[in-house]
């Protein structure tokens, strides 16, 4: 028997889930509150497939083994799902790492964390993923002062990269198109999912905000963001003892020609990265500059309208040039500038600019079933394809 499945929210975890879905024989009814799918942080950030190296706040380790497998499933996954290659379309330099003058980790902390994740990658097969192809590298003094304009404690090359959100946004939509078994209801926000038996039990109807109801199905996935835990909430689930809500703004510069400029990140703490798909196309953060929301608890707060794009242009670049000179070249030569962002959430509670704060640890994510409803914490965007297929799985098998 065909399984009718309702996926809620067409972000990269909702439409990973979908497609491969539909293709392993259900019917799929994709919703998502805006006009036009992956329209929010799926699209408007760096893109970063994560290995772990990022998380050297979470001493453990855990963080960095929970990313790892994922991250280096991301390029097969996600080349089959979009039926061509990333090739092209990465950033054009693998990341370097830049402790930053006031990071919340020492520098001989973030090297020792970097020297674990080299470890945990050298038991993994790396032949198909993005990235992992060298362990970490220190870099020169001299080349650590080049790009942090002298104020980087430490410098460090690792193997990560990140791949164009835009330009995989809209492979995916592409994707959903030449797939009939997926039908998009799009404009719509979903306020609940009712079951018609005890136990969260299908058949199931989603009733949304344009007072339709939408049915029956035999499964719920809820993949929303920000809705997510709300949703949770009003079916009588458990929801995490410590959510954050953010939203949050970036750069996405065009430039007239193309420049040669590297890709990095400045860490721990609300800093700020850079990065270089194609020469021509930049993706520039300064964290405090772009966060214009942030809230704790299963709903997220409102967004402030006292920040103008302008205003975010302007801090970020005034910021990041601080510490990035050679970004100057980047400003200077832009012929567009745009300001998008989307809503971030995350287990976790506290500033990162805060060492004890539990939001420097992202191991606290996965799939939740109960019944016949499943909801899906992504952590992170490059986890997503990874987590999609194990859904379809969970439910097809």
């Amino acid at each position: 028997m065909t399984k009718s499945v309702a996926v809620l929210g067409a972000g990269i975890m909702g439409i990973a889930t979908a497609l491969h879905l539909a293709r392993r024989g259900a019917k799929v009814c994709l919703f998502d509150q805006q006009s036009t799918m992956i329209n929010g942080a799926s699209r408007w950030n760096e893109g970063k497939i994560h290995l772990g190296y990022l998380y050297s706040g979470d001493q453990t380790g855990n963080s960095a083994r929970a990313m790892l497998a994922a991250g280096l499933a991301f390029r097969p996954l996600i080349e089959d799902l979009v039926a061509t290659s990333v090739a092209g379309h990465v950033t054009q330099h693998s990341d370097t790492y830049i402790v930053h003058p006031d990071s919340v980790v020492p520098p001989a902390a973030v090297a020792a964390h970097f020297a674990n994740v080299d470890e945990m990658i050298s038991d993994q097969d790396t032949s198909r993923g993005l990235g992992a192809q060298h362990p970490t590298r220190r870099v020169s003094r001299s080349t650590l002062d080049q790009l942090s304009g002298g104020a980087g404690l430490d410098g460090f090359e690792v193997p990560e990269y990140s791949v164009d959100t835009q330009w995989l946004a809209d492979r995916l939509i592409d994707a959903v198109a030449a797939t009939p078994a997926i039908e998009p209801i799009l404009g719509a926000k979903v306020d609940r999912a009712t079951p018609t038996t005890s136990g969260l039990c299908g058949p199931w109807t989603v009733h949304t905000s344009d007072q339709n109801s939408h049915g029956p199905f035999d499964i719920v996935v809820n993949a929303l963001w920000e809705g997510r835990p709300g949703l949770d909430h009003a079916l009588g689930l458990p929801v995490a003892k410590e959510g954050l809500h953010r939203f949050r703004k970036s750069l996405f510069v065009t430039t007239k020609h193309p420049l040669d400029v590297p890709s990095r990140v400045f860490v721990v703490g609300p800093f700020g990265d850079l990065k270089n798909y194609d020469g021509t196309r930049y993706y520039v953060s300064w964290y405090p500059a772009g966060l214009v929301a942030q809230g704790e608890g299963i709903a997220p707060p409102c967004i402030g309208q006292d920040r103008s794009d302008q205003d975010i242009i302007d801090q970020t670049r005034t910021q990041i040039e601080h510490l990035a000179p050679d970004m100057s070249q980047v400003f200077n030569a832009a012929s567009d500038i745009r300001v998008e962002g989307g809503w971030v959430y995350a287990q976790g509670r506290g500033r990162l600019d805060q060492a004890s704060a539990s939001i420097h640890r992202r191991d606290k994510y996965g799939i939740t079933k109960t019944g016949d409803y499943i909801s899906v914490d992504t952590g992170k965007y490059s986890v997503a394809p990874f987590m999609a297929q194990k859904i379809a799985t969970m439910i097809l098998s």
